[in-house]
């Protein structure tokens, strides 16, 4: 998978080979009254998952909308599937010019993405489908990365480290400026998010409200972080930034005002959060899928993705976890039942 931050038919598939797996408490122990993972006593088996969609390709990211889960395949284009699945390499939603370079992608309601040329680039929006595309952007200069939320599009001009923002004063406005080597953007309904090189041989997430432009100051959520965290390490609310410190025990709650709650002594690949549920969803090093009350409490094992290789992203829906696992550069993402 990108270091930046990204069939067939469903089947039911068991993992009870499946070996490392912790002893996490199920949902009976953790306070929210139910029953939806193993118990310490199965810990070791797999609660089933549906195989959502396959790919021959590694994929940067997943995303919901609209009932499809939908992938950006690295370099490539997006594809989706409905979640209930059947998908298996699907086509390509996005067409191209042979004379541009697809670079980033980023799902809300509608599907937005990036292009360059060898000259300029460009902000495209599509339906979901892929269909009706318009370029809502000629003048981006080197445009990368980019985020959405509700009415606001933010994208990372690659040639000067700028954040820029759509819709925020009602045209494009450079809304932070001259990060280090942007590796990421994420956006909330009230706030942009940038994961960047601080110059320090770390990355720091840098955050500015999405009311009004930071230039050069932002404000720095969290710093020191290993170069090798991802975009699939953070998730935010609308409130808090939770971020999952890469290859060491560490999940935590970073609110606007600085305060930090440790939520987890995991390795954690992967994190999603419900805004509305108040709940943290986790990949765990071991395979363990497991969510947490976003307030903090006893972590509820929803039991172990069946995944060889790495789990690199996670996205939800009302129902489902879906757990975006690569081997090689092939994908497959499941759903695991909440």
């Amino acid at each position: 998978m990108s270091a930046r931050v990204a069939l067939a038919s469903a089947v039911l598939v068991g993992c009870a080979s499946l070996v490392g797996v912790r002893d996490l408490p199920d949902s009976s122990t953790s306070g929210d009254g139910g029953d939806d993972g193993p118990s310490q006593d199965d810990a070791t088996q797999c609660t089933p998952a549906a195989t959502v969609l396959t790919a021959s390709d590694d994929a940067d990211y997943i995303a919901t909308s609209g009932g499809f889960v939908i992938a950006q395949i690295a370099g490539v284009s997006v594809v989706r599937c409905a979640a209930s699945g059947g998908c298996a390499d699907p086509p390509n939603l996005l067409t191209v010019s042979a004379s541009d370079t697809f670079e980033w992608s980023a799902v809300s309601t509608s599907l937005f993405y990036t292009t360059q040329a060898n000259v300029g680039g460009a902000v495209h929006r599509t339906a979901l489908d892929g269909t009706s595309d318009q370029v809502v952007l000629t003048t981006a200069a080197s445009p990368s990365l980019i985020a959405a939320s509700g009415a606001h599009e933010f994208w990372v001009d690659d040639a000067t480290g700028d954040v820029h923002c759509l819709g925020c004063q009602g045209s494009d406005a450079v809304w932070i400026s001259a990060l280090g080597s942007p590796a990421g953007l994420l956006a909330d309904a009230n706030a942009v998010y940038a994961l960047a090189d601080d110059g320090n041989g770390t990355l720091v997430v840098d955050a500015c409200a999405s009311n009004a432009p930071c230039d050069t100051s932002p404000r720095v959520v969290i710093d020191g972080l290993a170069q090798s965290t991802t975009m699939a390490e953070l998730a935010s609310d609308g409130s808090r930034l939770y971020v999952a410190h890469d290859q060491a025990p560490l999940v935590e709650a970073i609110d606007s005002l600085g305060a930090s709650t440790k939520l987890l002594s995991e390795v954690a690949s992967a994190l999603a959060v419900d805004a509305a549920s108040g709940e943290l969803f986790f990949a765990a090093a071991d395979g363990t899928i497991g969510r947490v009350k976003a307030s903090g409490g006893l972590p509820a094992g929803l039991g172990a993705c069946p995944i060889a290789g790495t789990i690199a992203g996670l996205a939800l829906d009302a129902t489902n976890v879906y757990v975006l696992g690569e081997v090689g550069t092939a994908t497959t993402v499941y759903a695991v039942p909440r």
